[in-house]
């Protein structure tokens, strides 16, 4: 599997490509930058399913 994206020189970015790898995943195709953050999303779920998403864009900004 190969991944094409873009990070942040974070420590989130950091992580998330250790994390890629390790599943085996061809991270050669994800660009680093240090303009933005790398992008997170949070997702909260209530008690009856309903889904709310906090999304930050973050490095996502600069690819698509």
């Amino acid at each position: 599997m190969r991944l094409r994206g873009m990070t942040g020189e974070d420590e989130y970015g950091e992580y998330a490509l250790a994390e890629l790898a390790r599943a085996g995943v061809d991270t050669s195709g994800v660009e680093r930058t240090g303009r933005q953050p790398t992008a997170a999303t949070v997702v909260l779920v209530r008690l009856d399913g309903e889904r709310m998403f906090l999304h930050r864009p973050g490095a996502s900004l600069e690819v698509f």
